[in-house]
């Protein structure tokens, strides 16, 4: 599903910014998609571990 969604959201992101804002935009979208990614298998071990 995330093959289909970014399209959609970097035409998005490029129609709301500003054009010197883009790259930060761009850059904002890929630590917030990847945060998640990274917590959630420390987060996992823990519950697992209690």
């Amino acid at each position: 599903m995330r093959h289909i969604s970014l399209p959609a959201t970097m035409s998005l992101m490029y129609k709301v910014l500003l054009h010197n804002k883009r790259t930060m935009g761009v850059s904002m979208h890929s630590l917030v998609r990847r945060i998640p990614m990274a917590l959630g298998p420390l987060i996992g071990g823990l519950f697992i571990g209690l």
